[in-house]
């Protein structure tokens, strides 16, 4: 069987290493776990054999009184990657253009891909800041891209890009402008408004700070007009009723989770300060991760030789074995990869 040619060409997500390990912390996700009340909730589900709520709606009033924004400008998803597959495909075909940075999260130029879309990406600083140099060259570029891609904070190096900028970038181009804050509840910046007002399409997740990375559940916040429109592209039963439930559980008991971010911050900067006092160079992040630069991969493998799993990155014209991506997991977790640097 012929494949579509930009689809034989992809190359997939790069997935974490396969190995046996006591402490994982290659995937940033939370490592406390879920609040209690999201396991009283799946094990109060009788009714599988029906289908799911289409439309998500009580979990979508429930993001909508937690981001404070109306529920039509809401659409739940199958993690934040069917988010990002499903928007870009509202404005990509083969021969258009996505319009990002690099390094970003992978997705984005994998999902240009996959619609036979080209990504072209302005390059960050070398401490991979995002500053006025990277905001005048996507404005130079934006009206020849279809959609904008930008990461914040970003993944996998931390970094946030500067609110003021974001808002002159949001405020200057006619453009689409997708906003990744899969992060935000790290670093409590966000544009969330401006989705409502119809500048910006934000795609959020629960795989992070609310621990329901096996269970998928992202969301978008997008104009009204975006949001009908996903609500259209999706798959029909996207979400299911087991991640439904326990949504609205995690949901339900906030003070769970800002516990555990208040937790994974000061973690992370005990970490930070670890590796900066050590000697190896760190980037600063606003995210549940630290990057670290790593010359011929020896932080990771002395990790690894201790049954402590990170994640090796590979960025645009550095080898893989030059920079290693370390999750913030528990406190306990956190200082036995502090005691083997």
């Amino acid at each position: 069987m012929k494949l579509n040619e930009h689809i034989s060409q992809l190359k997939g997500y790069p997935t974490a290493d396969k190995f046996e390990y006591e402490v994982g912390v290659m995937s940033n996700e939370n490592n406390y776990g879920p609040s209690p009340r999201v396991y009283a909730a799946i094990r109060a589900i009788n009714d599988v054999n029906r289908y799911p709520d289409p439309l998500a709606e009580k979990l979508r009033e429930k993001l909508a009184e937690y981001n404070n924004v109306p529920s039509e400008n809401i659409v739940c998803f199958s993690g934040g990657d069917e988010a990002i597959r499903t928007i870009l495909g509202l404005f990509l075909s083969p021969g258009k253009t996505l319009l990002g940075h690099a390094p970003t999260f992978a997705m984005y130029p994998i999902g240009a891909q996959y619609y036979g879309a080209k990504y072209e990406a302005v390059s960050l600083e070398k401490d991979f800041s995002f500053t006025q140099k990277q905001l005048d060259a996507i404005l130079e570029k934006s009206s020849a891209a279809s959609a904008i891609a930008l990461c914040n904070p970003n993944n996998p190096t931390g970094n946030e890009i500067p609110l003021e900028l974001l808002e002159k970038l949001l405020n200057a181009v006619e453009t689409p402008v997708l906003v990744d804050e899969a992060y935000f509840e790290y670093h409590k910046q966000t544009v969330a408004n401006r989705a409502v007002e119809g500048k910006a399409i934000v795609v959020r997740t629960l795989s992070k700070a609310f621990g329901l990375a096996g269970l998928r559940c992202g969301y978008a916040i997008a104009p009204k007009e975006i949001a009908d429109a996903l609500l259209k592209a999706k798959l029909v039963f996207n979400v299911n009723s087991v991640t439904q439930a326990a949504a609205l559980a995690a949901l339900s008991d906030l003070p769970h989770m800002h516990d555990i971010v208040e937790k994974t911050v000061a973690d992370r900067e005990k970490l930070f300060t670890a590796l900066k006092e050590k000697g190896y160079s760190a980037y600063s992040s606003t995210a549940n991760f630290v990057l670290v630069q790593d010359a011929g991969g020896e932080l990771y493998k002395k990790l690894l030789d201790n049954k402590v799993l990170a994640r090796q990155v590979k960025l645009p014209g550095f080898p893989p074995e030059q920079y290693v991506r370390i999750s913030i997991g528990t406190t306990q977790e956190n200082e036995r990869v502090i005691s083997l640097l």
